[in-house]
């Protein structure tokens, strides 16, 4: 195994649960665009992870994230993150 291979497993283990099954089924489904992972949604991983240290994971494992901020007509406030990725083209 490679000094690269052993990082991305490193990686690959602090990513919280809920976000790694997300990604392995949609891969595994064939859609290999994004998840969208949201605060109201996965309360207890928001809660119990620094999101911004698990974007920085993502980061160096190739993911692309973003986190929007969506404000309802209700008054109502939530969190998006999503996670992108598209390795099916090597360059």
């Amino acid at each position: 195994m490679t000094a690269q291979e052993v990082f991305n497993k490193i990686m690959w283990a602090r990513i919280p649960y809920e976000i790694k099954s997300r990604i392995d089924y949609e891969v595994w489904c064939g859609h290999h665009l994004k998840i969208d992972v949201y605060k109201s949604s996965y309360k207890e991983m928001w809660e119990n992870f620094n999101i911004d240290g698990v974007r920085q994971l993502l980061h160096n494992l190739g993911y692309k994230t973003s986190i929007d901020i969506l404000k309802f007509e209700s008054g109502e406030i939530d969190e998006k993150l999503t996670i992108s990725w598209d390795f099916s083209v090597e360059k």
